[in-house]
């Protein structure tokens, strides 16, 4: 009597040897599951100023792709129509699952593509970019074409930054403009330094700036190399307020508690550190130096968003805080930061098993760590762990 066996084949062989199969028997095109009147997508090209665009973001951008195919036939559509003739069976749902739905052309897919496209290239600076589309209608299958004639890119001939407010107008001048004549005119880019004017702004204590007040003003009535460029900080027409805004009062909790807040408990140990920041906590488990040392924002100074971000950022990786909230309240003229520090329990445990072994050996490990946080006042940490297994050796003999 022979020797019979099963394997569960991997979805990439399982597939092969159905297309080879088929290949042999039927052929797998896919071209079965359409029609002349609701045809398939079968190839698409696009081309940029008369040849074959070398950049892949093109075919990206476009709303249709083909179904994949291998030496002219289409096997996994064909799996994919296989499995929906077979039905609401086991085998039936591999199939589809393993293959895809076909890819029926849709002309209205194909203008949003071809004005996608030209959007595309005039975010790059191509301002004369014009695109052209058509099809092959051929039997079943459709050729989609797109045509792009992109024209001369527009390039930066003037460079400046400037601001309807006068104070503002002397500090956006030391802002780095990452930007110089020659330069195309690109739009993400454009989008980058507008992020990034505000992000400057609210390092020099204007608290309410926005992308809003910056704006472009370009004239490309000197052709494609004599573009004038001009960013313009304006608070004014965004309806802001242009003013630089101290920060008159800095508090934390690092003792903080949600299920403590609001009731009345332990008194409160308030003291102000050399740098004017209020450590208000119960019963007194930081030193406030220590605390002082963590934020990075003084009273008196302008306000400034990126030391608040990086003060953020610091107390939330000390280790000794499970979570930490950052508030800014806006007083009119100036500002307060709250911050809320939620301690972590001041010592912890933690242990683990797991089973260890190989073809060879069974045994079981483990390890326990136990952690003391804030061992001094100073956001200390004391890790102290330890691991260990055992295992038995097993002698097999092949006979």
């Amino acid at each position: 009597m022979g020797n019979f066996f099963s394997k569960i084949l991997p979805k990439t062989s399982a597939l092969v040897v159905l297309f080879t199969a088929a290949a042999a028997l039927t052929g797998c095109t896919g071209l079965r599951q359409a029609s002349e009147e609701v045809p398939l997508l079968t190839k698409q090209t696009v081309l940029l100023n008369g040849k074959g665009t070398p950049f892949d973001e093109d075919y990206d951008i476009l709303r249709q792709r083909p179904n994949k195919s291998i030496l002219g036939q289409r096997p996994y559509l064909w799996a994919y129509g296989t499995g929906q003739r077979l039905g609401p069976n086991l085998f039936g749902r591999w199939l589809q699952n393993i293959g895809e739905p076909p890819v029926y052309f849709d002309s209205v897919a194909q203008l949003r593509s071809a004005q996608q496209l030209g959007l595309h290239y005039f975010n790059l600076g191509y301002y004369r970019v014009q695109t052209t589309t058509w099809h092959e209608h051929v039997g079943k299958r459709v050729h989609a074409n797109y045509l792009i004639e992109s024209g001369p890119q527009f390039r930066m001939s003037t460079v400046a930054l400037r601001s309807t407010d006068r104070k503002m107008d002397s500090i956006v001048k030391h802002f780095p403009l990452p930007l110089k004549v020659g330069d195309p005119i690109v739009a993400e880019q454009l989008e980058e330094i507008q992020i990034n004017v505000v992000k400057f702004l609210k390092e020099q204590g204007y608290y309410h700036a926005q992308t809003s007040w910056v704006n472009y003003d370009l004239d490309t009535n000197g052709g494609p190399n004599h573009t004038l460029f001009i960013a313009v900080v304006d608070p004014y027409g965004a309806g802001g307020d242009p003013r630089q805004k101290p920060i008159d009062a800095i508090a934390i909790n690092p003792t903080f508690s949600y299920q403590k807040a609001g009731r009345s408990g332990a008194a409160l140990d308030s003291t102000r550190t050399a740098n004017g920041i209020d450590v208000v906590q119960r019963p007194q488990k930081f030193r406030p130096g220590f605390i002082d040392r963590q934020i990075f924002v003084q009273q008196g100074q302008m306000y400034d968003g990126t030391a608040l971000q990086n003060t953020y950022k610091n107390l939330s990786q000390l280790g000794i805080f499970s979570s930490v909230e950052l508030d800014v309240e806006d007083r009119d003229s100036a500002v307060a930061v709250r911050i809320k520090g939620v301690p972590l329990p001041r010592r912890g445990l933690m242990a683990a098993l797991e089973g260890t072994g190989n073809s060879g050996s069974l045994g079981i490990g483990g390890s326990a760590s136990w952690d003391n946080r804030n061992l001094f006042g100073g956001g200390e940490v004391l890790h102290l762990s330890v691991s260990g297994s055992v295992s038995e050796q097993r002698n097999s003999t092949n006979t």
